[in-house]
């Protein structure tokens, strides 16, 4: 599932002060039936190329994703780390742990001080400990670059990414927010769905709910239009845009009510 947004972006587009909200209240699935309603009609064969350019490339589900880090440490460069045992533990590396420093430090933890200490056996406890700690730390920088890298593909739009990121994900994250403000005065939870009270809060009227959710359909709406009129100005640049699939070209909307365009009758 490619999606055209993020909810990070969708926070910092679409819940600017004084409204808050984190990331982790912006669900995927609100996100998806967003795109599905609101930008796939208006966009068609376009919008698949959008959310299909996400998929391509090395990662995404086309490639190798998450997985695509090779082995757990294969990222050489991020952490030095080129494999599960990336120190070699040789004692005159500088890079092993035979550093005297290191040793005498093992050494000082023995479990009886009064016990004769093996060096060797210090400087290959020293490199395994060593040995581990690289690797723990390539590990992390490994799947840390991996899921950063799995959310860039999850999201990116290809060679369509700067029209989305200007264009595209402004309305989006308007329309996320329309879907998300009914659900966002309620709660859900083992006394079924509740709202929430306290001393200095009130849920608003159903009144003005419905007025705000119109004035954000209203805003999303022309910054829509503003996507579709640079897609009509530049047709080269999205072959995929066919206006017979634009729904905005077939209805209109009118105080929320959907209305079929009129055709001029033949003479």
């Amino acid at each position: 599932m490619n999606l055209l947004i993020t909810p990070t972006k969708v926070v910092e587009l679409a819940f600017q002060a004084p409204d808050y909200i984190t990331p982790g209240a912006v669900h995927e699935a609100t996100i998806l039936a967003a795109e599905q309603k609101f930008i796939r009609p208006v966009f068609g064969p376009l919008y698949d190329a959008m959310t299909a350019a996400g998929a391509g490339g090395s990662g995404g589900s086309g490639g190798s994703g998450i997985a695509g880090v090779t082995g757990i440490a294969g990222i050489a460069g991020i952490a030095g780390v080129t494999g599960v045992t990336g120190v070699t533990g040789n004692p005159e590396s500088q890079e092993g742990s035979a550093n005297p420093t290191r040793i005498s430090e093992v050494a000082g933890v023995a479990a009886d001080p009064s016990e004769p200490i093996d060096p060797s056996a210090a400087e290959k406890y020293a490199a395994e400990k060593y040995a581990t700690e690289k690797y723990a730390a390539g590990k992390y920088a490994a799947e840390k670059y991996a899921a950063e890298k799995y959310a860039t593909e999850k999201y990116a739009a290809g060679k369509y990414a700067p029209f989305v990121e200007e264009f595209v994900a402004p309305p989006l994250a308007l329309y996320v927010k329309v879907l998300m403000m009914p659900s966002l005065a309620l709660q859900t939870g083992a006394a079924g769905v509740v709202e929430p009270a306290g001393k200095n809060i009130a849920r608003t009227s159903d009144s003005r709910l419905t007025a705000a959710i119109n004035r954000l359909r209203a805003d999303a709406a022309a910054l829509i239009r503003r996507a579709v009129e640079h897609v009509e100005a530049n047709p080269d640049s999205f072959p995929e845009y066919d206006p017979r699939h634009n729904i905005l070209n077939h209805v209109s909307t009118a105080g929320g009510v959907v209305l079929p365009k009129t055709r001029p009758c033949a003479s």
